[in-house]
């Protein structure tokens, strides 16, 4: 029994013909599009603040655009829009103070 191989175990000798999972490829140019336009929006023009920035919200030090995966810029967007979408709103720190819809009990 020890012979057979795992359903995950991948004979060295065959681990390059594994193709990569969406996750591990480049971000989609229409991901870029829409990242740099956040960034735009948020006043980041160089790319020093861009990488900065991705580097504080996902935990990942990039030196180049090329650095950003698929997965990244998934993970990236929502976050950035939110951003955007927060642009003119006044931060109280306070997540109660700060919501912008009524709750349950406001409507009361």
């Amino acid at each position: 029994m020890s012979d057979l191989l795992s359903v995950f175990d991948i004979p060295e000798d065959q681990a390059s013909l594994v193709p990569n999972s969406i996750t591990d490829s480049p971000m989609t140019g229409s991901q870029r599009k829409l990242i740099r336009e956040a960034f735009a929006l948020l006043g980041l023009t160089d790319a020093a603040s861009q990488f900065s920035l991705v580097n504080s919200l996902l935990g990942l030090s990039i030196k180049s655009v090329a650095d950003l995966s698929f997965q990244a810029a998934n993970t990236l967007l929502p976050i950035l829009a939110s951003r955007v979408d927060s642009i003119g709103h006044p931060s109280t720190g306070n997540a109660w103070d700060d919501r912008t819809e009524d709750t349950w009990i406001d409507k009361l």
